[in-house]
């Protein structure tokens, strides 16, 4: 009968994680950003670097304009400012590891004979490499943080993925949602259990540390969790195996990085950021350590309070974190290498508002940090872990959580089947431009279209992130809550109502900010060309 109940819940965890997996892949995957009409910056330089590679055998972007952009060198200049330029050809500016993971999706379409288009090939890439990825790592971190805590902090790993702006961004093809996934994977890896770190085998940390050189070998601002991560397996003094295998395990793909460099510039330690085409785009990322120079306040406010790029803006329940910190730094539960890393997830968070560029352009929320939110879900689910030592604030705190993740789910979810390239000008971005423009002219275009109608396929993608969302939080919170019921009759009604209010009061806390009068015609504007950006329709 042990044995049999034993399968029985094995079989259920399998069947609740391919749950979560394919609603997870399907709500970041549905919505469809790219057009063969305009070809966003950032995504577009990544594609263009693995077609330059499969099809013409060079590092140079050239025939790939020439491709796709037929009288470009009659005007002088690249028609992607966002490259390099290097000895007269326009080059990769990033950090290669999205295009060179992108060469043999390339190269398997071209052995097939096919050669789909621009943003069916976006699309597809999109998916690989953005969002299964993240489905994945939503799906290893739950499962992890099960084993080590308990289901209701075990929650928080998924919605670290779809109630932040990770929904956003693992349907797009920058290098954020991948290097996230990457360093979820990674951390537990490399650092092994909270509390028992004798029974981690070191191997792991190589595999750990190879994920996390991974990361960086996709995004470099990566390299400060590689650094962090090797100081946390240090201060266990044991584990010096675990730390030289991790650091075997990081050099291989930082390795990589440096060949890059050398085969695509003048040699190992000469970066993209120094030849970018753009002299302006030069003047910012050539400050500091890769464009990383002293802290600021300002964008301190804005990476996290603010309603242009504010973390706790658009996921207010990642002030859990915080809860965490605290008990991370007061616990003997955990080892010495789990609370470094807790406070050292927060001592990045300020290193990265040194980025000179923190705001990141054209795009909505915190992108430049949005690899720590992994860190951030580790934090906020031993904040749920402290707060179960209150059994009456518990109930409470879990169900206004649960409001301010679904009123978060609900924001990013409709950013992601929406315009997610605002003016970097707007003060409140989602308000003033996303929603406007959803609701007046309805949901962006969907993989869905062809078959459906274009606000059907948009409302698949809200489903599918929904019933993830339900299948990781509902149930604990249903569970403590008819807990409680037993005990205090009449509960329920309470905790629901706080529920309730809570959601709502982040919706209007967040729809008050707006920008300036004297700047209305830049929101006029923006509220245009983004109407007419999800209007455009494929042939």
């Amino acid at each position: 009968m042990a044995l049999r109940a034993a399968l029985r819940k094995r079989l259920t965890d399998h069947r609740v994680s391919i749950v979560l997996f394919v609603a997870t892949l399907v709500a970041l995957a549905s919505p469809l950003h790219y057009s063969s009409r305009l070809h966003t910056a950032n995504e577009s330089a990544r594609i263009y670097a693995a077609l330059a590679i499969v099809d013409y055998g060079t590092l140079d972007l050239s025939p790939v304009f020439d491709r796709y952009f037929l009288r470009w060198r009659r005007t002088g200049r690249p028609p992607n400012y966002d490259v390099a330029e290097y000895e007269g050809e326009f080059r990769l500016d990033k950090a290669p590891g999205v295009s060179l993971l992108a060469v043999p999706v390339v190269a398997a379409l071209r052995m097939l004979s096919l050669d789909p288009s621009y943003p069916a090939l976006a699309w597809l890439l999109t998916l690989l490499l953005a969002a299964a990825p993240s489905a994945a790592a939503l799906v290893v971190l739950y499962r992890w943080l099960e084993r080590e805590l308990d289901s209701a902090a075990a929650s928080i790993a998924g919605l670290a993925v779809l109630a932040s702006p990770w929904l956003i961004y693992g349907g797009l093809l920058f290098s954020h949602a991948l290097s996230a996934s990457l360093v979820a994977v990674g951390i537990p890896l490399a650092l092994g259990p909270l509390r028992d770190s004798a029974k981690h085998a070191s191997w792991r940390s190589t595999v750990g540390g190879l994920a996390l050189g991974g990361a960086a070998w996709v995004d470099y601002p990566c390299l400060l969790v590689v650094a962090l991560a090797a100081l946390c397996i240090g201060l266990n003094r044991p584990k010096w195996r675990a730390l030289v295998g991790f650091g075997f395990g990081a050099t291989v793909p930082i390795a990589g990085i440096l060949v890059w460099n050398a085969l695509a510039f003048s040699g190992p330690f000469d970066f993209p950021y120094a030849h970018k085409s753009n002299p302006d785009l030069v003047a910012t990322h050539t400050q500091g350590l890769l464009g990383i120079t002293l802290p600021t306040w300002d964008a301190l406010y804005g990476l996290v309070l603010s309603p242009r790029r504010g973390l706790l803006f658009l996921a207010p329940w990642f002030v859990a974190a915080v809860v965490g910190l605290v008990y991370a730094i007061r616990t003997k539960a955990l080892n010495a290498s789990w609370r470094a890393l807790i406070v050292g997830t927060f001592v990045l968070l300020i290193a990265m508002t040194g980025a000179v560029d923190w705001h990141g352009g054209n795009a909505i929320g915190p992108r430049y940090v949005l690899f720590l939110l992994p860190l951030f879900a580790i934090a906020t689910a031993l904040g749920v872990v402290a707060l179960q030592g209150a059994p009456q604030v518990r109930t409470w705190a879990l169900w206004a959580g649960m409001g301010l993740v679904l009123s978060s789910f609900a924001l990013n979810a409709l950013a992601s089947i929406s315009y997610v390239y605002p003016d970097p000008r707007i003060s409140n971005p989602l308000f003033e431009v996303v929603l406007p423009v959803l609701l007046q002219g309805g949901p962006g275009p969907t993989v869905w279209d062809s078959l459906l109608p274009r606000p059907v396929g948009a409302a698949i993608a809200l489903a599918a992130g929904l019933l993830a969302v339900v299948v990781l939080v509902l149930g604990p919170c249903l569970a403590a809550t008819v807990h409680n019921e037993a005990a205090a009759p009449g509960r329920a009604q309470k905790v629901g109502l706080v529920l309730v209010v809570s959601s709502l009061l982040h919706f209007f806390v967040a729809a008050v900010p707006s920008t300036d009068p004297s700047n209305e015609s830049v929101v006029q504007s923006e509220r245009a060309f983004a109407s007419e950006f999800l209007a455009q329709d494929d042939p």
